[in-house]
């Protein structure tokens, strides 16, 4: 829960901050023997939120101006799923913020302490497997997750082509060959939903696509399934579960080009 909390804060921040700086703080409140109380600031010097807004930001669909939707992306699910989360933990989060200054979100909550032994076995344990060599294209809008997903990749040695959304997406497919396709649901210009349908349609690639989604709504999923992907990870995704999708979607590329796609559902032969 932590780490979808600071990827949805943090990566707010990465998308209306343009000049300026981005400041994490992360302060140890209280310290018991198994667990702590843990305050994290996040102070921006972005475009701002006036003081209506800020009242309303937990608001499902909420977004202060169309034109941010339309120029940024996004669903304006982001701070009511922050606030959902933070709320199971029993926490607090407080936003403050002036139009055209920035935008300071600080959150508290209690946290257990992690035990070094357990977690090092768990490492041990993890099953090898190999994505060397592959190439990636990865599309996504959010320089957070963009970073993150080519760490990610690069440290198992694919070749990781970015693309900052759907149209791109589709004029580099239409020259290049790819192993596997990351593809971001919100994004602008063209979303993931509509980039697909065109690989699928237009293009006539049957090249796996593992969607990145937010939201794993039962709903979207079915969206991101009917326009012709082949599986979804939720944002943010443990890499080892990601590392396990594409080795599975890749290892066996004669299967994979027998898939074949209609415009309503996908299924194999």
């Amino acid at each position: 829960k932590t780490e979808q909390i600071l990827y949805n804060i943090i990566g707010n921040s990465l998308k209306f901050t343009h000049t300026g700086e981005i400041k994490v703080v992360c302060k140890v409140l209280k310290d018991f023997s198994n667990s702590q109380t843990i305050s994290i600031s996040i102070i921006d010097t972005g475009i701002g939120m006036n003081e209506d807004y800020v009242s309303n930001i937990f608001k499902k669909f909420n977004q202060e101006d169309g034109s941010i939707s339309r120029k940024y992306g996004g669903t304006g699910l982001g701070m009511t799923i922050t606030k959902e989360l933070i709320t199971l933990m029993n926490g607090e989060i407080e936003v403050k913020s002036k139009k055209n200054k920035g935008t300071s979100v600080n959150i508290i909550f209690n946290i257990e302490k992690g035990d070094e032994k357990l977690h090092r076995k768990s490492t041990e344990k993890k099953q090898e497997i190999s994505i060397s060599g592959l190439r990636v294209l990865l599309v996504e809008d959010n320089e957070l997750n963009q970073i993150v997903a080519e760490n990610s990749l690069k440290y198992f040695n694919c070749t990781v082509t970015k693309a900052d959304n759907g149209r791109i997406a589709v004029d580099l497919l239409a020259k290049q060959n790819f192993d596997i396709i990351l593809m971001d649901i919100q994004m602008p210009e063209l979303d993931g939903i509509e980039a697909t349908e065109i690989i699928r349609r237009d293009l006539g690639l049957k090249t796996p696509i593992i969607a990145l989604t937010a939201n794993a709504f039962k709903t979207e999923i079915e969206k991101c399934i009917s326009a012709g992907m082949n599986d979804y990870i939720t944002k943010p995704f443990v890499e080892e579960s990601l590392v396990n999708m594409i080795f599975r979607h890749t290892r066996g590329k004669k299967e994979t080009s027998k898939i074949l796609w209609s415009s309503k559902k996908h299924y194999t032969t």
